[in-house]
């Protein structure tokens, strides 16, 4: 029980990320796939949490940066992967006579695979730097779970989703700048997915509005803010 010592506050959220992310595979299991699309967002909510606890307590020891990226790998590198799996894979077919299987597997073992990636460079360079250097692995999965909301019924269109989520995939083994969000731009953006969180559970006047406005910024800060990020060497840059 010695490595308890080793375990923050900011550390015990990271774990409990990494249970809600493991509870949303069961959910797709179980073709529960509304139940994953919420646990998924509280995971991105806890993801942000940490960082703030961390920074509030002034933990110091790298314990936590390997566990967050472990937590990372579960929360928005499999099950993601396995809600598009869980959703578009038809048990039916093969990859070998579906073109929607062939490019399901795709997706899931871009996300999967270009997220592990990310996140074992993550590990191996710690340099405190300005900007994140390739999309960060939350972003990716914030991005497939507001394309699977039921507002836009995307559900039923692969052929838009899939090659979309397997060309963002590989933005997250680029050298492309990303802006990290300060406390309070975090906090924003906590309540904002909070706000999505609750209009599944249940629908309020303007939830359209917000799960709108999530999917334009979640857009703008893939595809657009790096256009006003200097690019440069990347060499010797942490990619949290």
């Amino acid at each position: 029980m010695s490595i308890l010592k080793y375990i923050s506050i900011a550390d015990f959220i990271t774990v409990l990320n990494a249970l809600i992310g493991f509870l949303a595979i069961m959910y797709v299991i179980d073709e529960l796939f509304v139940n994953a699309l919420i646990l998924i967002l509280f995971a991105i909510i806890l993801d942000g949490l940490d960082g703030l606890v961390a920074r509030l307590v002034r933990t110091k020891h790298t314990f936590g940066i390997f566990l967050d990226a472990i937590a990372d790998t579960v929360s928005f590198c499999f099950a993601p992967a396995v809600l598009l799996y869980g959703i578009y894979y038809n048990p039916g077919e093969t990859s070998f006579t579906s073109w929607v299987n062939l490019l399901t597997v795709l997706a899931t073992f871009f996300v999967v695979g270009f997220g592990i990636l990310r996140l074992a460079r993550f590990i191996t360079q710690q340099n405190k730097i300005e900007y994140f250097i390739g999309l960060p692995s939350p972003a990716i999965a914030l991005f497939v779970v507001i394309l699977l909301l039921p507002l836009f019924n995307l559900n039923h269109y692969p052929e838009i989703v899939l090659p979309i989520i397997i060309l963002t995939s590989i933005l997250m083994i680029s050298d492309v700048h990303y802006p990290k969000f300060k406390s309070k731009i975090t906090i924003l953006t906590g309540v904002l997915v909070g706000l999505v969180i609750l209009s599944l559970f249940m629908p309020f006047k303007y939830y359209e509005f917000v799960h709108l406005i999530t999917l334009a910024l979640i857009i703008t800060y893939i595809f657009i803010i790096p256009f006003f990020i200097p690019q440069g060497n990347t060499s010797e840059k942490q990619i949290g």
